[in-house]
Order: structure tokens, then sequence, then C-alpha cells
């Protein structure tokens, strides 16, 4: 049944006053033929888009005319107390009509979700438009991120294929969306392409992507949502895969980010082995930090490779294998690395060198901080193992700790450029004014 929306009208008083103001550049309100609300619980990584991380109620309408760039504006109401919210217009480049917002939930004492359908209302000049929504949520509880997160290239690509596993097997859809952290679109950054896929996909190549062009040197995030849908529907070609479908039914979803900047020149490989990637967040100092979720095997070596820095300190999470060995990349400039322990003990390591720390601790280390690294290495920027460190973990596991960067001192804005490494750049995200700061809760 095709939704009935009412316009509302300003009392004659307030139109009287406002008639000479508004009338030229008061546009009347439409919702598109095709355009729908939606309402979800959405768990967000931490992320370099400018997206509130942590478990949200999103909402919104997926299309209203004019814009926000037209000139409107608009607001969700709880229907339970009267509270609303601003409802941010982003300027997609997939979608320029996207309305969202969203609140951070308090959980029950079981640890799911709920929340009522949430009322919209849009304003553009004296014109009002009255957006009715049922999708209310009952009981949901957060899906958990896609772990094993890859990127493996040919010795001739210039985007990697990147691999993942899902972190259950009751989904609906998974979809890929990329983000040009360099472009805002509103609050966020712009989303210049999505395409969903079957709930079971865990590889894609980022190659040849329809209607799709990375621009040579743009720092892009890279989003894997793993989503379950209204009525339990799953993707199927040619009846339910569209955005447009998919998008307006989702329920549930989690959504993981990753940072690729592009680079016209083929990266260079000289690791036959793929690079884990982590999740980014904000240390209290301001640099980042990295989190990682690997599944692991005692003796296997998993290469990690953050942005440049001056050293690292590694940490493995609570209930991890620790660490039994690791090997550090061989660098133009840099004789030897320093690592030290725990325990204070710090020894030169060449590059190139298998430093084992079951020699020093029966079972492995907790800790240890590499630094060492000479700021006149001159990593290349165009190649992703340009600084990769491989690890080695004493039993079978889940690594679910961190790499946190050190840094001599804060570098000139215009020093960033030539910094930006590691993942063909995954990582640092100081390359640019951070979004960090009042991150909103749309998208």
């Amino acid at each position: 049944m095709t939704p009935t929306y009412r316009k509302v009208f300003a009392s004659t008083s307030v139109c009287a006053i406002l008639a000479f103001i508004t009338t030229v550049n008061a546009t009347p309100i439409t919702i598109p033929p095709g355009s729908t609300t939606f309402e979800f619980l959405d768990n967000r990584s931490a992320n370099d888009a400018g997206l509130t991380p942590g478990v949200i109620v999103e909402f919104g309408v997926t299309r209203v005319v004019p814009s926000g760039a037209g000139g409107t504006t608009g607001f969700a109401t709880n229907p339970i107390n009267g509270n609303t919210r601003p409802l941010n217009p982003e300027n997609y480049t997939v979608n320029p009509n996207f309305f969202s917002g969203g609140f951070k939930p308090t959980p029950s004492a079981s640890g799911t979700y709920s929340a009522p359908a949430w009322q919209f209302t849009f304003q553009n000049g004296a014109d009002a438009l009255n957006v009715p929504n049922s999708k209310g949520l009952s009981n949901l509880t957060p899906i958990p991120f896609v772990s094993n997160v890859t990127y493996s290239y040919t010795a001739s690509t210039t985007v990697p294929t990147i691999s993942w596993t899902n972190a259950q097997s009751t989904l609906d859809a998974i979809a890929i969306k990329i983000r040009n952290n360099d472009v805002n679109a509103g609050t966020v950054a712009d989303l210049q392409y999505q395409q969903y896929f079957a709930p079971t996909t865990t590889s894609i190549s980022l190659a040849n992507l329809p209607n799709f062009t990375f621009q040579n040197g743009a720092h892009y995030s890279i989003e894997i949502d793993q989503l379950q849908t209204r009525g339990g529907q799953v993707f199927t070609p040619g009846t339910f895969e569209t955005s447009a479908q998919i998008f307006a039914s989702t329920l549930n979803q989690s959504r993981s980010f990753f940072d690729f900047t592009y680079s016209a020149t083929p990266a260079a490989n000289g690791i036959n082995a793929p690079l884990y990637l982590p999740t980014a967040s904000t240390q209290a100092n301001g640099l980042p930090s990295y989190s990682f979720n690997i599944s692991t095997q005692a003796g296997q070596t998993y290469f990690i490779d953050p942005e440049y820095a001056i050293g690292y300190v590694f940490n493995i999470g609570s209930g991890d294998p620790n660490f039994a060995s690791v090997v550090l990349p061989v660098l133009a400039g840099t004789q030897f690395y320093t690592i030290t322990l725990a325990d204070g003990r710090a020894f030169n390591v060449s590059g190139g060198q298998i430093f084992d720390f079951l020699q020093y601790f029966a079972d492995g280390a907790g800790s240890f901080t590499v630094t060492g690294i000479s700021e006149q290495t001159g990593l290349d920027p165009n190649n992703p193992f340009a600084f990769a460190a491989g690890v080695t973990f004493t039993r079978d596991g889940i690594f679910t700790g961190t790499m946190d960067p050190l840094v001599a001192g804060v570098p000139e804005p215009s020093t960033w450029a030539m910094m930006i490494l590691g993942f063909g750049g995954v990582g640092f995200m100081a390359y640019r004014k951070h979004r960090e700061q009042n991150l909103p809760l749309a998208a």
C-alpha cells in the first residue's frame, strides 16, 4: 500500500510574518516513487569516514526532494515521549537526496535493543511534510563485526582483493560500500559506491567495479556490511538485489571499515601472503590505535602493516595467545630495530631477522615495543607491503590485540603526504582533519 504523506502548514499568523521572506524560496516537498522510510539497528566499527562508532538506532528517508542542498531540513520524533532528533541531509554521490539520523540506545538487561517507529517531518521554507514510519525495532542483538580481513595483491594489480570471515551464518545479504574520505557529503565522507551480494560472500576484487573508478591518491574507506532484513528476505539476483530494495528492508546490520589509499602504480609485492587489516580508533593522546580480529594458528606467520611511525607498541588482547616471534622488514636507512620486552630488556634486531620471544619467556610475550625506525627510510607510499611486520603466536586462538604507533612529534601538515604508508595508505588518520570531533549519528 502506498504510504500517505500529510502536508503541514504553519499558522496564519506565522505565514503572514514569513510570507514575504519564504514565498520565493519555499519549494514543495515530495517523496519520489520508490523512496521509503528506514529504521534499523546499526553496529559500527571505529572508522575514518566520520560515522559515530558503536551500536546506533539509525532511521530516515531514502530520498526527499528537494535535497538538503535545495533547502530541505528534517527531524525525527519519538512517538512515545516526543523527543526529537535532527535528520541530516547527506549529499552522497550515490544518492544526493538521502536524510538520516539516529541515537545511541540503552540495551535491555539481556543485552537486546528495541525502539519505537520514529516519525519524520521535513520543511522547506513555509512548506512542511509529515512522513509516517512503521518500522520499529524489538529485542535485536547486534551483529558482530567481520574478522580475518585481508588485502591481497598480484604483481600487476593496483587494487586488492579483499577477503574476510563473516561473523555468523544467519545473514540475508552482504554489502560493499566505498566512501571517499577526502570528500564531505553533508556530515560524513561521501558514499560513492555500493553493491549488495549473497550472504555467503567472503571475498571481492576491488578491480573493475561497475560504474566506479578509483581516483589516484584518494583516501577511501572500504565498508563491509552484514545484514539481516525484515521478514528474512535473502539476497536474490534479479528479484531482491538492489540498494533500493535491500537498504529499506534492513532490520539489523554491522559495518566494518578499513582504509585504502589508491595508487595507479601496481603494488610491489615481495611477500607471498595477505596483509591482515586492523580497525582504527583514536588513543587519548590523539594518535591512532589499531586493533585486530584474527583467528590464529600456532606457528603461522601473520603480516600486519600499519602507517609509518618511528615505532610501535604491540599488545595482545584479553585471553589471546602470546606472541611467539616477530620479523620486521628490511628497510634502507634502518640498520637495526630495537625490540624492548615488558621486563625492560632491549635487543637490537636486523630487518628480516626472526626474533624468538620463547628464548626469553616460556609462554611467549604479551607485549613488546619496536623502535628505531628511521624517518629517512624513503618508504614507497605506493607499496602496501612497505612495512609489513610478521608475527606468530604460541597457540591457536584469536588475536584481538593492538598496534599503537609511536611518533617523535606532530609533523607539519605539509609532511603528512610523505608519511601516509601501509596498506597502500591504510591507517594513519592524521593525514587530514579528523572527523571524530562531534561525530554524527547519521549515515
